[in-house]
């Protein structure tokens, strides 16, 4: 019975040993991931979002999040204008760009709110005139959105985009940018 005992006690002892000796460190990695929103709906998710007015725009099913229905963007007119909102959360650099430069025209781009758990360290507002330049960025978000956990809305930034004459024309897109 002893030896029985002593046995069962030398396995247990180096078993605990071998247990301990062990550890497994998991990381998942993920890549850039932006999620778009217009008009309160979830319009665009992934590295890259093209915003139109007049097709209805891809979404990717998210894990556990259930069938995301393709939302069409609405952009109001003012005064000749086309006037649109849109809200970015993001965990990389962002640029919003058009994806060809217009033939004219002028943008005004401006932040209008930001969530709880959001961080911005840009303009407020910008104004570009496509008759003097043929450069497509708007706007470089040096940063990822969120200055803390929370939900994704939480972490957006809410902006709007006023664009006149050929610049109205244009497809804005909102892409991970490559910034270090």
């Amino acid at each position: 019975m002893f030896r029985l005992f002593a046995m069962f006690s030398l396995l247990f002892a180096a078993s605990l040993q071998a247990g301990a000796s062990v550890s497994h460190t998991l990381k998942f990695s993920q890549g850039p991931v932006i999620l778009v929103w217009q008009d309160g709906q979830l319009v665009g998710q992934g590295e890259e979002i093209t915003l139109t007015e007049t097709a209805a725009l891809p979404v990717e099913d998210t894990i556990g999040g259930g069938v995301l229905i393709p939302v069409f963007a609405s952009p109001q007119m003012q005064s000749g204008n086309i006037v649109e909102r849109f809200s970015v959360a993001s965990n990389t650099a962002v640029r919003i760009k058009f994806v060809r430069p217009p033939a004219g025209g002028t943008v005004k781009l401006r932040l209008i709110s930001k969530g709880g758990a959001a961080q911005f360290n840009g303009p407020v507002e910008r104004q570009i005139d496509f008759s003097q330049s043929a450069n497509t960025e708007l706007l470089l978000i040096r940063d990822k959105t969120a200055a803390r956990r929370g939900e994704a809305q939480e972490q957006a930034l809410e902006f709007e985009i006023e664009r006149s004459g050929p610049a109205r024309d244009g497809v804005i897109m909102i892409e991970a940018a490559d910034y270090s």
